[in-house]
């Protein structure tokens, strides 16, 4: 399989880019993502050149139908890779992205929005730099189940002291991180090979504590992840959505499902006002404060929350009055 030229950086010389990998299905769920993600990116850092990795499958896809995404970015690179899933071909192209960008890079998942200048965040790191798991302080809130059990089947020894997420990382193109790409890639290839599964942040954990590359653990802020934690919504960098919440009650979903359809001087205009608000929920009220509360005071807040805010309010009502019920009778 031939490799392409690695996209160069059109803007000043040395300037870092910002970089998407992107696939598809029928249903271009990540290109309409990456669509909202890249205009808000254009918003908080107008000068920034935008460089998206497509595989050829999608390429054609989305120039078939002249999807938006391809002029909102500066440069785009096909890439063939194997055949498979649009996840398998995404984390192939993911794996390896200093091979298909030169020079230094801020990676973005699809399912983000930059609300602040995103760029400054090189001022932290000498190598490469990512965000703790879950914005969580320890490694139990880091290590999701699924990640642990994906350890367990390759048998790989946690000796990692933050677990990283995979979703926002930057790095400064040297041979050290172009080592840890090759060990994340090859990681990622055998666990898929073993478990069956797509999962690539155990194999990056893994590849970061191999690889001899300066790591840095950057500021939560340029990774707010949304699924996991609330209170550092106002002051978030990049608001994370995890693609699975992109259908439900957030301004990041109502964005993405107009990606195609608005006429794109509406939609930018949109993003610039998302960009301003606190919380990215319709309806950050009165008890989503106090649940949220709740929970920084160490309390199960955080799930009846997310209920919520995300607008599921019978199913949270019944949530936590089974949740009170049960506190009653074990006070008898």
């Amino acid at each position: 399989m031939s490799s392409p030229e690695p996209i160069t950086q059109r803007e000043k010389k040395g300037n870092p880019s910002v970089a998407y990998v992107v696939t598809c299905d029928a249903r271009l769920h990540y290109p309409d993502m990456a669509l909202i993600s890249a205009l808000s990116v254009r918003e908080s850092d107008p000068g920034a050149c935008i460089q998206v990795v497509l595989d050829r499958e999608s390429a054609r896809t989305l120039r078939k139908m002249a999807h938006p995404l391809l002029e909102v970015c500066d440069h785009t690179l096909d890439v063939e890779t194997p055949q498979g899933a649009e996840i398998f071909r995404n984390r192939w192209l993911k794996t390896q992205l200093p091979e298909w960008i030169s020079g230094d890079v801020l990676y973005l998942d699809a399912d983000t929005f930059v609300r602040r200048p995103v760029l400054p965040v090189f001022a932290h790191v000498s190598g490469f730099g990512a965000v703790a798991n879950h914005n969580g302080k320890t490694l139990e809130e880091q290590v999701w189940s699924e990640d642990r059990r994906n350890e367990l089947e390759m048998q790989w020894d946690a000796q990692y002291h933050t677990y990283v997420n995979g979703g926002v990382w930057c790095y400064r193109n040297s041979e050290p991180v172009r080592r840890l790409f090759a060990l994340w890639h090859d990681g990622w290839k055998k666990s898929v090979l073993t478990t069956g599964r797509l999962r690539d942040q155990p194999s990056l954990n893994r590849a970061l504590y191999e690889s001899g590359a300066d790591i840095t653990v950057i500021p939560g802020a340029y990774n707010v992840q949304a699924g996991f934690i609330w209170q550092g919504m106002p002051d978030a960098v990049v608001w994370h959505f995890y693609e699975n919440s992109v259908h439900l009650n957030n301004a990041f979903a109502r964005l993405t499902a107009m990606a195609r359809t608005a006429d794109p001087g509406k939609l930018r205009r949109m993003v610039a006002r998302v960009a301003k608000l606190s919380a990215p929920w319709s309806n950050p009220d009165m008890l989503a404060s106090l649940l949220d509360r709740m929970q920084a005071s160490g309390g199960a807040g955080s799930v009846y929350a997310r209920e919520w805010l995300q607008g599921q309010r019978r199913h949270m009502l019944r949530h936590l009055l089974r949740h009170l019920l049960r506190h009653l009778l074990r006070g008898r």
